[in-house]
């Protein structure tokens, strides 16, 4: 009898239920957050942004004068002005100069096209394509 009371009470105050876990849970394999790649994107645009409205604000607070032109809406027509002769010295230099950017942009031409080559497409493929498109081929 009091047994069947004890029983009776545990199921009217559902104390008697039992959970048992039928599955563990499953651990993901990529973390939900931070995305980086989404980090990374945002923070290299901003940082674009930035650095192109930091120019912008610099140049407009800049007040000197450059040039003829910029001297002439300030007063009028200038009395005249004097150009800038470079000396033979100086004119080497400065090629010297433009031989470095043209090393340099070769070299980015070929880096870009070296992981094209290997990351996306091989060149050779991206060349017969090419010449199918076109109907040369």
């Amino acid at each position: 009898q009091m047994e069947a009371e004890l029983s009776q009470n545990l199921e009217s105050e559902r104390k008697g239920e039992r959970y048992s876990l039928v599955e563990p849970p499953i651990l993901p394999d990529d973390p939900v957050s931070p995305n980086r790649i989404a980090i990374l994107l945002i923070g290299i645009v901003l940082a674009g942004v930035a650095a192109v409205a930091v120019a912008g604000v610099s140049e407009m607070l800049d007040e000197s004068v450059r040039g003829s032109k910029e001297l002439a809406g300030l007063f009028g027509t200038p009395l005249g002005s004097i150009p800038y002769l470079m000396l033979a010295e100086e004119e080497e230099e400065a090629k010297k100069g433009y031989k470095w950017i043209y090393i340099g942009i070769a070299a980015v031409v070929i880096a870009v096209l070296l992981i094209f080559h290997f990351a996306v497409k091989p060149l050779d493929v991206v060349w017969y394509i090419a010449l199918r498109k076109l109907g040369i081929g």
